[in-house]
């Protein structure tokens, strides 16, 4: 029985141990945060393209469900889509919409090769803890992906994927 009492009394040191370093990694974490002015550690620099990804994956899904409805015509500013978007995305992607901007407006069946042509980018590049820039993009197919460029120019690489719809 003493042996059991010695056990519980060694636990509830534990305990209050732990709340200790609980509170300390609160602190740290507060202090730490991306408002405090600190650079962000590489995962969550990761953390959040991959939230960027899922943004403008939610944009996408908007803008089909408005081309489905609108004779397959895309939408030519974030607004005529916002009503599309999923509820669970609603406040985050509208944020995000100021981040993006729609390089193609026009017919989604123009899209021949939709996997490769750019519809949304992050207007701004980030640099990443390697000293790479990165831009988000969103595709015609629907998927997303982070694009990466040691100099920040992403010219060359967007020329190749974006297009002008064609004209009527």
């Amino acid at each position: 029985m003493q042996k059991l009492h010695a056990e519980a009394a060694g636990l509830r040191d534990r305990t209050k141990d732990l709340a200790a370093l609980e509170e300390e990694n609160r602190q740290l974490r507060t202090r730490n945060s991306p408002q405090s002015g600190r650079s962000q550690t590489a995962l969550e620099v990761k953390e959040e393209g991959i939230a960027k990804m899922s943004y403008s994956k939610d944009w996408f899904l908007a803008f089909m469900e408005f081309a489905d409805r609108h004779e397959g015509q895309f939408p030519t500013n974030f607004d005529q889509a916002a009503a599309f978007l999923p509820e669970r995305a609603k406040e985050e992607a509208t944020a995000m919409s100021d981040q993006l901007e729609i390089v193609y407006q026009g017919s989604w069946d123009a899209l021949t090769n939709a996997r490769n042509v750019i519809v949304l980018r992050e207007r701004q590049a980030w640099q990443s803890p390697n000293g790479n820039w990165a831009k988000v993009y969103g595709f015609g197919d629907g998927h997303s992906e982070i694009h990466a460029a040691p100099d920040g120019n992403f010219d060359a690489w967007e020329r190749e994927r974006i297009i002008a719809p064609p004209t009527p």
